[in-house]
């Protein structure tokens, strides 16, 4: 089970409007925060990389600003800024894995990051990343959490 805050991996996210593996479930969690009065925490980046992955799908302009509309400008959004906290965090996490099983991201330890710090849960889709840092606490993946 999860709270009602949390923070939402780009990789979530898109499965809102992408039909992939899990975007039920994305659909429900999104569906439960908002119901709940709960707040989705994303780094600065998170638009960046939620548009760049539907520039990658050939998503027309005007569906892309419809779905930007309707989710990323929901009032359960909190874009954070990345402080120096932040980026001090990240920078943790995206060196504490290995060169035999790889590094975490900072783009994927920013999103970590901002859960540590605001003692909440990161939700991603992301298999890799999720096994680097589970020991990190404050990490579910999408498709092990019951809504």
């Amino acid at each position: 089970m999860i709270s009602s805050n949390c923070v939402l991996d780009s990789s979530v996210y898109v499965k809102l409007l992408i039909p992939e593996e899990d975007s039920i479930q994305a659909e429900a969690l999104f569906a439960k925060i908002v119901s709940e009065g709960g707040y989705i925490f994303v780094p600065a980046i998170f638009l960046y990389e939620v548009i760049g992955v539907f520039r990658k799908y050939g998503y027309e302009q005007e569906i892309i600003e419809e779905f930007i509309n309707s989710y990323c400008y929901n009032p359960c959004i909190k874009v954070c800024a990345l402080t120096a906290e932040i980026i001090s965090e990240s920078l943790k996490i995206s060196g504490s894995g290995s060169k035999q099983s790889g590094f975490p991201s900072f783009y994927d330890a920013s999103y970590h990051a901002l859960a540590i710090l605001n003692n909440c849960d990161f939700i991603t889709a992301d298999k890799k990343h999720y096994e680097k840092t589970k020991k990190l606490g404050n990490i579910k993946l999408l498709s092990q959490i019951a809504i």
